[in-house]
């Protein structure tokens, strides 16, 4: 097989996935770059295992050992070209896979530091929101041991989520700190306070000025003569 022989170019790229990868070796990194740095002309890489055993001073059986491993990874692609009706091989060159098959590495730029890409910023809202989900009970059931009280708050939430208010750990501890003066102020308890702000549809607490008995049986009343007529229209 005739060798071709490529200067290589000033600068050598080795990505994240390939510097944090656990599986591969060091020389298999540095490897990595040196087959980099010869495919930036042509976008191919046509140095031979000797040529890189030399370069490195290792047994050519060594380097086709790591050239294999990246191969196996899906880093890099090998193909070799026969002569025509034979199996003698004319030439071999290596190429770089833009997207590497095995993309699982976990590394330091994956854990710390956000993309700035919009599908990772999307993925990255989905996980927050998730997150204050699961927040949102421990704030509730931390506000209350009472059952009906949480299935109250629950609902509340849900009513803020309609009406698209502020659904951050702030805005709810803002109204649930004043839930019990209100509450009172209105003259009425917790649950039955949360009940008269969910029926009107109100995303934050406000005091119920001059309730009474007498407001609750008429719209009682109220309710009861609209379901009348309904009755009456289908009937």
């Amino acid at each position: 097989m005739e060798e071709q022989r490529e200067q290589p170019s000033y600068y050598a790229i080795i990505p994240a996935t390939i510097r944090y990868d656990k599986d591969l070796k060091a020389n298999e990194k540095l490897l990595y770059g040196e087959i980099t740095s010869l495919t930036q002309k042509s976008g191919k890489c046509f140095a031979s295992n000797n040529y890189f055993a030399e370069l490195y001073g290792v047994a050519k059986e060594t380097v086709s050992g790591w050239i294999s491993n990246l191969e196996k990874k899906g880093y890099i692609k090998r193909d070799i070209i026969y002569k025509e009706g034979t199996k003698e091989i004319i030439n071999r060159y290596i190429t770089i896979n833009e997207y590497p098959i095995n993309e699982k590495i976990n590394t330091p730029i994956n854990e710390k530091i956000k993309d700035n890409t919009t599908s990772n910023n999307t993925t990255s809202t989905n996980k927050e929101r998730k997150k204050d989900n699961a927040t949102f009970d421990e704030i509730i059931n931390k506000f209350s041991e009472n059952d009906e009280t949480r299935l109250l708050l629950r609902e509340w939430l849900k009513v803020r989520k309609l009406k698209r208010a502020p659904l951050t750990n702030y805005a709810i501890n803002l109204n649930l700190n004043k839930l019990h003066n209100l509450a009172k102020e209105s003259n009425l308890s917790v649950n039955k306070y949360l009940e008269e702000v969910i029926a009107r549809g109100w995303q934050a607490f406000y005091a119920i000025n001059n309730y009474s008995i007498k407001d609750k049986n008429t719209n009682r009343q109220t309710s009861n003569d609209l379901q009348s007529a309904f009755e009456r229209l289908g009937g």
